[in-house]
Parts: C-alpha cells; sequence; structure tokens
C-alpha cells in the first residue's frame, strides 16, 4: 500500500479541506480498532497508527511541507480557488505567509473514518485550512517554476472537501463537508466530522520515533517542526497543531475509493477566496493489480491460470472474460473456490484471454483488470508406414509380413503433418528380444528393424513412433511386422524331471503351440532331415522319424542331468540355417540330511528333527520310525520327540520309487539336581550377610537361583538378599530372624529354563532377649517396673529406683569400676560406654528379661536367675573384668523378644558414663532415635521414636523420587519419652519408601521396602 502525506494548516480560525481517493475495503465501523486517534488537539498517538500495519488501518500518508522557503514550497498561483474545477488550478514554488505556511500532514482510514492532521508555523490572524480527497488523481504536475503551472486529474463526483474555520480560542468544532456534484461543490450534512486544536492545553511535542530511518517508520520524510515564535524546535505551542476526522457512517452509499489527497490553506475565510499553501500525494485505498500467471498447453490439456492479490490486504481475485464489463467467472467455470486458479478444460487450439482484477468487498474498490492468456497448441499427427519391397508386404492397415526366405530387413517411415512445424521423431520397439535389433534417426524419422536370430523370434514385432513439434505436442502410430520363416519351428517335450536308471522315456518332436498333453506331434518335412543326440546321463535307444511322429525312447543312468539336441538341416542349400533344439532333461535322487535339538530338560518330550530334503521332484512324503508317509516340504521338523534313536525314510512324491533313509540320535542333558549343606554354625539371629552354600550338577549351565524362606521364617524377620550360581557353586546370602526353625527353598534354573529344588533348615543363635533401650523406654513410658508393686519389679527382685551396687551387695569404691555409689538400676539402663558401664545396662537388661521371659537364653554355664545376679556381681567384684559377660548378655539382648512389642536395638543409648560428666548429671545421646516395622511392610507401617532431646519433631515419607506421599507426625517430642506411631498404607503408595525424623537440626533417615 503507498503512503503520502499531505499538509495541513491551522490557525485561530482554520478550514480543513481533505482530498483523498481510497480504492480498498471500508471495515465495518462498529469493529473494535486496536489502535485508533482521539481528535482532541494531542499529535502523540498518530505515530503508533501511522507505524502500524494492522488490517483495520486501510491506508496512511504523511508528508512534510518546506517551511518558508523561497522557491522550494509549493504553493497555490494566479488566484486558485475551491470552487474552481482543475483545470483552472495552477500553482508555483513560491513563498507562504506564516499563518498559512504547512509544516507537516497526515491522514488515516480506519474502518469509515478518515483521520487526518496538519500544524502551521504561526497564529497572526483569520485562516482557513481544507482537507480535499479526490477520486480522479488529481495533483499538481510539472516542475513549479512559474505561477502558471497546472494540475493533472479530473474531478469526479464525490470528491470530498472538509474546511474547518477557526479563530483564536482552539478548540474542537465541526468542519463544514462539501461534496462535489458536477461542476459545484454542495454541503453534506450528512456526513459526519470533528476537528481540534491543541488550544487551553499543555504545550505539545512533536512525537519520538518519527523521524525518516526510524524503526518502523515507513515514510521517507520526517515530521520535523519550528515555531515562528513562541517555541523551540520540536514544540506546538497553542493552536499550531490541527487533528480531526471526517465520519462516513451515515452515507453508506459515499464512495471511499480515493487515489489522492490535498492539503491547503488560505487567508480569507470565503470559500472563493484565493488559496495559499498546498502539500499533495497520495492516498491509495484502491487495490494493487493482481499478480497473474498464464499458462501453455497442448490440446487436451487443462490450461490452469494463476492471479494473486496477495499485495492489498482484504482483497481477492475476480475472474473476467472481457477487458471491461462482462459477467464475473464463478466455480462452474472452472474458477477455484477462493479465486487464485481459473481450470478451463476442452479449450480450442488457439490464444484464450481472461481479465482478473483485485475487489475489497468491504470498500467496494477495485483494480484495474490485468490480462491472463492461455494458449492451447494443437496436436501433430503422424502416419508409421513399412517401406514394400519383395521381401516385405502389407496384409492389413499397419501390418507387413517380413518373408526371411527373401531378406532380414525391414525400413520404416513416419510421416508428420498438422501441429507447429519442427518435428523430432522417437521410435520404440515395443517388445525388443535378442533376435532382432532395431535403430531410427530422431530426424528423419526413418527406422530400420533388422531379424539376427530366427531361432527365437517371437510371432510378431511392434513399433511406435512419436512425434514431438515444436511446441512439445505430440502425436502416435504403430507399425507391426511379422517375420516368417519356412524353417521349422523346433520343440521337444516329454517328461521332466526323471528319476534315476529310468527307461522307455519317450521325448518328442511337438508343436509349441499345443499347450495340453498329449501334445500334438509335428509331421516330418521331408526337405528336411531330422537326427537325435544326447549327452549327459542318458542314452538314447531308439530314434524315430516317420510321416507323422518323431522322437526318441531315452534311458536315464546317474543323478544330474542329459541333454536331447534334435538337429533339422534343410536338405539343399539355401538361406535358412540349419535348426538344432536341445531340450535338457533333470536326473535326480532324493537325499535327506538330519539334524536334532537335544530334549530341553531331562526325561522331557521337546526334541526334534530337522530334516532337509533336495533331489526329486521337489514334492517329497516322508515317514519316521516306520510310520505313514505323508507329505512333508523342505525343510520338515518332526517335534515332540524324546530322547532314543530314529529313522527317517524320504521319497519322491511323483515317483514313489526314489527314496532314501537316515539315522539320527536325539540327544538330552543329564537330569539336573542341587543340594544344599547347611553351616555348621549357627549365625547370629538378627545380623545380615550370612551366607548358605551348595552345589549344582546336571542340566545345562550357565545357571540361575532364587531362594525363599518359610512361612515360619517369613514371619521371624528372616530374609532373602541374594541368591548366586558361580560355576555349580550356590551362595545363598540372607539376614537372620529372630530364635526359630526355618526352611530355605533354593531354586535352580538351568540354561534350557529346566528347574529343580533343594531345601536347608537354618536356624540362629543369640539374642531372643529386650534390648535396654526397651526396658528404658518401658520405664520412662509404662512404668511396668518403676514401683516395687509392678510384676516385673517384683519377679526381678528391684524396681527402677532399687540402688544398683546396693543390689549386688557391691560396698567398696574399686568394685564400683567407676560407676556413681548412687546408680540406680533406672540410671544403670542408660549409661554409655563399654566394659563395666556396658556390664550395668546390659546386666540390668538381662535380669528384667530373665525373671520375665521364661525363653530367655543364660550364658552357658549359668543356668538360673540367682547364678546370672552373682556373675555379674563378680564382674564388678574381680577387678572390674566386665566385657566378657557384657558382650555375652549384649548378643542375648540384641533382637526383640516376642513380649517385648516392637522396640528394636534402635534405642539402646550410648552415653557417658554416669558420674563421668563433670557436672554429675547422666547423658543420652542416641544411636538410631526412630524403628521402623515390619520392613518388609505390608498394610501398615509402625514407627517406635524415642528422642534424645525435647523440642518439635516430624516424621515425613517420601517415595524413591523424593515425593513427599505423607506426613506422619508434626509436633513436639520430650527427651527419653517413648512415642508409637502408625501409618496405613494405601494401596497407590505399596512401593519402596524413605521415612525422616527431623528434630531441631537432626535428622534420621530409614528405606522401607513393601512386602510380599
Amino acid at each position: 500500500m503507498k503512503y503520502i502525506i499531505t499538509k495541513v494548516f491551522q490557525y485561530c480560525r482554520l478550514n480543513i479541506i481533505p482530498i483523498l481517493l481510497i480504492t480498498i475495503s471500508i471495515l465495518a465501523s462498529q469493529v473494535s480498532l486496536s489502535q485508533t486517534i482521539t481528535v482532541d488537539g494531542d499529535p502523540s498517538d498518530w505515530p503508533a497508527v501511522l507505524k502500524s500495519n494492522a488490517a483495520h488501518i486501510i491506508a496512511k500518508t504523511f508528508r512534510h511541507d518546506p517551511v518558508n522557503v523561497n522557491h522550494i514550497d509549493d504553493s497555490w498561483a494566479q488566484g486558485s480557488a475551491d470552487q474552481n474545477l482543475v483545470g483552472n488550478w495552477k500553482w508555483v514554488f513560491g513563498n507562504s505567509n506564516d499563518k498559512g505556511d504547512i509544516a507537516n500532514a497526515g491522514a488515516v482510514l480506519i474502518g469509515k473514518r478518515i483521520y487526518f492532521f496538519g500544524d502551521r508555523t504561526a497564529v497572526n490572524g483569520d485562516a482557513q485550512i481544507g482537507f480535499w480527497f479526490f477520486h480522479g488523481g488529481i495533483a499538481p504536475t510539472g516542475n513549479g517554476a512559474n505561477p502558471g503551472t497546472g494540475f493533472v486529474g479530473q474531478n469526479v463526483d464525490g470528491d470530498i472537501l472538509a474546511i474547518s474555520n477557526f479563530t483564536n480560542g482552539g478548540g474542537t468544532a465541526k468542519p463544514t463537508i462539501y461534496e462535489r456534484q458536477g461542476t459545484i461543490l454542495v454541503i453534506n450534512t450528512a456526513i459526519d466530522a470533528l476537528v481540534a486544536t491543541n488550544k487551553n492545553k499543555a504545550k505539545q511535542f512533536v512525537p519520538a520515533g518519527v523521524n525518516a530511518g526510524d524503526a518502523g517508520w515507513p515514510f521517507t520524510e520526517s515530521w520535523t517542526f519550528t515555531p515562528k515564535s513562541g517555541g523551540t524546535a520540536g514544540e506546538y505551542p497553542d493552536p499550531l497543531f490541527f487533528e480531526g476526522y471526517i465520519d462516513f457512517t451515515n452515507e453508506p452509499d459515499a464512495s471511499l475509493c480515493f487515489n489522492r489527497f490535498l492539503l491547503e490553506t488560505r487567508n480569507s475565510q470565503s470559500l472563493t477566496a484565493s488559496l495559499q499553501d498546498l502539500v499533495a500525494g497520495e492516498f491509495n485505498v484502491i487495490p494493487n493489480p493482481p499478480t497473474v500467471v498464464g499458462d501453455e498447453e497442448c490440446f487436451g490439456e487443462d490450461i490452469v491460470l494463476t492471479a494473486s492479490c496477495s499485495e492489498s490486504a482484504g482483497t481477492t481475485p475476480r475472474w473476467f472474460t472481457a477487458a471491461t464489463g462482462g459477467t464475473q467467472l464463478t466455480v462452474a467455470d472452472g474458477l477455484s473456490a477462493d479465486g487464485t486458479t481459473l481450470t478451463k478444460s476442452g479449450l480450442t487450439a488457439g490464444t484464450h484471454k481472461y481479465y482478473v482484477e483485485c475487489h475489497n468487498s468491504t470498500l467496494n474498490c477495485t483494480s484495474t483488470r490485468t490480462e491472463v492468456i492461455g494458449i492451447v497448441n494443437p496436436l501433430p499427427a503422424v502416419d508409421a508406414l513399412a517401406t514394400e519391397n519383395a521381401a516385405v508386404k502389407k496384409i492389413s492397415d499397419d501390418i507387413y509380413e517380413l518373408n526371411l526366405a527373401k531378406d532380414n530387413k525391414a525400413n520404416l517411415t513416419a510421416t508428420p503433418a498438422g501441429g507447429t512445424p519442427g518435428y523430432s521423431f522417437e521410435w520404440t520397439e515395443i517388445s525388443p528380444d535378442d533376435a532382432t535389433s532395431f535403430s531410427y534417426n530422431a530426424t528423419t524419422g526413418a527406422a530400420l528393424f533388422t531379424v539376427t536370430d530366427v531361432g527365437n523370434l517371437d510371432i510378431s514385432y511392434s513399433f511406435k513412433v512419436v512425434v514431438t513439434d515444436s511446441k512439445g505436442c505430440v502425436a502416435e502410430d504403430i507399425v507391426e511386422i511379422r517375420p516368417v520363416a519356412s524353417e521349422p519351428i523346433c520343440n521337444i517335450t516329454g517328461k521332466n524331471p526323471v528319476c534315476v536308471n529310468t527307461t522307455g522315456l519317450k521325448y518328442t518332436y511337438t508343436d509349441p503351440l499345443d499347450l495340453t498333453e498329449p501334445y500334438a506331434p509335428i509331421p516330418e518335412n521331408t526337405d528336411f532331415t531330422y537326427d537325435w543326440s544326447i549327452t549327459g546321463n542318458g542314452t538314447i535307444t531308439t530314434e524315430v522319424v516317420t510321416g507323422s511322429e518323431i522322437y526318441a525312447i531315452v534311458s536315464s543312468t546317474g543323478a544330474g542331468s542329459f541333454t536331447l539336441t534334435l538337429t533339422i538341416t534343410n536338405k539343399a542349400p539355401g538361406i535358412i540355417p540349419v535348426k538344432s533344439c536341445e531340450y535338457r532333461v533333470t536326473v535326480r535322487d532324493v537325499f535327506v540330511s538330519l539334524d536334532m535339538t537335544p530334549v530341553s530338560c531331562y526325561g522331557d518330550g521337546d526334541g526334534t528333527i530337522i530334516a532337509d530334503f533336495s533331489g526329486g521332484s521337489g514334492l517329497y512324503e516322508a515317514s519316521i520310525n516306520g510310520s505313514a508317509f505323508s507329505a512333508v516340504t523342505d525343510p520338515y521338523t518332526f517335534t515332540g520327540l524324546v530322547s532314543g534313536n530314529y529313522t527317517i525314510t524320504v521319497r519322491d512324491a511323483n515317483d514313489i520309487g526314489c527314496t532314501k533313509s537316515a539315522n539320527i540320535f536325539v540327544s538330552q542333558p543329564p537330569q539336573l539336581t542341587c543340594n544344599m549343606v547347611a553351616p555348621a554354625t549357627n549365625a547370629p539371629c538378627g545380623s545380615s550377610g550370612n551366607t548358605v552354600t551348595g552345589t549344582v550338577s546336571g542340566g545345562t549351565s550357565p545357571y540361575s537361583c532364587t531362594a525363599d524362606f518359610d512361612a515360619v521364617g517369613d514371619n521371624a524377620g528372616w530374609i532373602v538378599t541374594s541368591c548366586v550360581v558361580s560355576g555349580t557353586g550356590i551362595i545363598v546370602t540372607y539376614t537372620a530372624g529372630t530364635a526359630v526353625s526355618t526352611v530355605l527353598t533354593v531354586t535352580i534354573t538351568d540354561d534350557n529354563g529346566c528347574t529343580t529344588t533343594c531345601t536347608v533348615t537354618l536356624n540362629c543363635t543369640g539374642g531372643h532377649g529386650c534390648t535396654p533401650g526397651y526396658w528404658q523406654g518401658r520405664n520412662n513410658g509404662l512404668l511396668t517396673w518403676d514401683s516395687p508393686t509392678d510384676p516385673i519389679a517384683q519377679a526381678a527382685g528391684f524396681y527402677s529406683g532399687t540402688s544398683f551396687f546396693g543390689f549386688f551387695g557391691i560396698t567398696t569404691a574399686d568394685d564400683r569400676c567407676g560407676l556413681s555409689a548412687s546408680l540406680t538400676m533406672g540410671e544403670a539402663i542408660t549409661t554409655g560406654g563399654d566394659n563395666c558401664n556396658k556390664l550395668a545396662r546390659h546386666g540390668v537388661a538381662a535380669l528384667l528379661n530373665a525373671a520375665s521371659l521364661a525363653d530367655y537364653p543364660l550364658p552357658d554355664g549359668i543356668t538360673s536367675y540367682a547364678q546370672l545376679k552373682t556373675a555379674i556381681a563378680n564382674a564388678f567384684i574381680n577387678g572390674c573384668q566386665c566385657a566378657a559377660l557384657a558382650d555375652v548378655l549384649a548378643a542375648n539382648n540384641e533382637l526383640d523378644h516376642g513380649d517385648c512389642g516392637t522396640i528394636t536395638r534402635s534405642l539402646i543409648v550410648a552415653a557417658p558414663a554416669i558420674g563421668s560428666d563433670a557436672s554429675g548429671n547422666s547423658a543420652i545421646r542416641d544411636a538410631n532415635a526412630i524403628r521402623a516395622f515390619p520392613n518388609p511392610y505390608g498394610n501398615e507401617i509402625n514407627f517406635r521414636v524415642i528422642s534424645p532431646v525435647s523440642g518439635n519433631a516430624s516424621l515425613e515419607l517420601f517415595d524413591m523420587l523424593g515425593r513427599r506421599v505423607a506426613v506422619i507426625y508434626n509436633g513436639r517430642v520430650q527427651s527419653g519419652v517413648l512415642q508409637t506411631l502408625q501409618y496405613k498404607v494405601p494401596a497407590t503408595q505399596r512401593s519402596a519408601l524413605i521415612y525422616k525424623l527431623s528434630i531441631g537440626n537432626e535428622s534420621w533417615k530409614g528405606t522401607l521396602l513393601p512386602g510380599k
């Protein structure tokens, strides 16, 4: 789209006269526009619109006019007035007075509203400013060197002039709208309009980004302004900037197809007054002509013409058969739905012209029409002939016979006609073979057909010639040549293939056109002699030549083949060569080779025999171990076999006398067995990394294994962590549970998928007692031995407040081994450290276990509670030799007894010995402050927490991707106080989980695995 700026002048009393010719579709006036102009005397909203390429901005223009420059600024001359017709308008390069001197002007068409602006350099008297919008291309012409320079274009009814009269004061007002009707201007009150200046507003400024070369500025001229007075460059003092609009919404029949505009000023408010300054340019709403592509085709082909209106937004092509007027073509005429393609079929030869215009249906504006030419070239014709002579005779139209007894060549010609002269020729032998040759001259169309091998001739040969004229149009014709030879056609028929050592095989000279057995024999031709010969694995026993039949009797010998040759010789010399034909007969013997796949597992029946057959006729029957013969294919697999010897016999299905047998043994692997050996010593209860070994034999290596404990072991916490086979050795790694007898079952799988199982019974030693942490928790939480009246305290003979050394009868300081003389049983069970400190806590736990658990294991040599008490006392008294007994009791206390609830060894403390702290207070530091069980878990998970410190705590559960799936606890915990928590696991979360206990700056983590 082309843009031109008009010159606008504003004064105290300003008439605006816009003249603009637009040929573009008018957008609906009610459409919501993303960019528009507010007529308020403020120029700041103009750059965005002038830079925009939005679809709703149909046309836009900008012009800068030289200000107060002699012989450069265009101005009116010779009393030109608005009411004059264009033939009486004159202009010259001169100078305008300040109040009418235009500096900048612009206009845009948005919907049915034209916005315009202009400015002037000074305010020193009344003036008018006006915008003209032309349909007839009115524009200044010439070089403006003298006052007589005129205008081009013509006045058209509907040209619009908007005049605004302004005196000092500014603000907004409605201009007068004139419409050209013939030779006069008539006021049109139906057209709405509004103008405004920047009077009574703050000083305005030339907007930024409006110079030539600025980003997005589409014009070659810059928007600059310097007032005569009252401001500096780039400022608009009141009221030098002027803007307005003309709205055609109420004039639906008004034509907006303008193509030029003109901005004018004058010193007087009279319509007949002489005009002063002017600026003119394009304001083109009319669409650009379409871009077209013609087509040239040969007769019978579709002509496809294309047109594009892509240079004018909102327009589509319209097609006609005339340069002007006429009826618009439609889809029924071959036009595509979008109007870009016209397809014409069945056109006569010649030049066909069509015309296309770009049309904006919204504004009802149309471009000039562009001619599109489609050329249909006539088709040529061609006649293909053979040159007749003694050897070549015409037997029907385009069919000739070539007598090979006279000549082996035929000359062909091609005669073109019609089309566009300038021909080339291309001959094609439709079915070429090795018995003939063919050549041609592409310029003259002459061709030569030659028979080179009489013995392999086809019945006829066809040749197609294609003539192409200078326009690429083609025509074709076909000529047929039928070679004829007096020589006999040689053909032998008989059984093929045959089996070895077969006699009485008859091979006959027959008609090759007879395709049904028995084949018709060819009778003797007395002009020829017939001689049979044989090579290969066969012998001729009889040759017969009679008037009605010619044949040979043959016997086959070894496997392979034999070739019969019949030689036919012309008795009299001539051009017909000696004729020989051969018939190769395959002599077959059947063969069989066997392979087998062994039985996968010992004693199974899945072995196979793969039989490969060869020889014979290719159709076979087979038998296994003397069973009935049945049809088989090569190769054939006998399946479902047990280990053993087999005989496979094959025979030719077409000759059951041809047979062959072979033997094979189907093997099987040795029987797969395994054996597990019980360990010499039992693993400690609750220990991990324990192994039990065994061996595997038989089967097919390599081996793999799995292992599982029985229900007793599963329930008692026995877990298989790995099962591997190295060579023939089996290693199962496991974690021992509580002291139960459990059966471990090992399943071995060999490389063939065969399996066997073996078992071993396992036990563990030690443990089965409650930990010191358990009893500490019971004491602090459930108070089961905190009072002399508690059942466990009564059974043990002490409670938590009982003096530790008093209970054991220890009175001297040396026998207390560094522990506090005031140590109580409750304090002893919380003490940390090794040697006698360790014996103190595990000794109290052992006495509580022995008093409350019937199956608690006592150390070797100790058979009663009293002996246990004495042994603990003696360890202190005899030089503080506590370590050995402490380790034994620690092992016995390592695992929870069934009556210990679910408190685990995680509650064992490891703090400094009581009394060793400088403050005299006991200190507790946890090894593991939380236990989660069971692990692996089922439908729920239980947590036992004893915090080493008081504070705020949280217990969270995460999946293996680190996503939190639950918050189990968030609250306060008290140091040393047991808390029991439970979490019901939803089915959707039953996978490997991670729990995290956070207390202050400390945290404890663990992994939970789902049960089976």
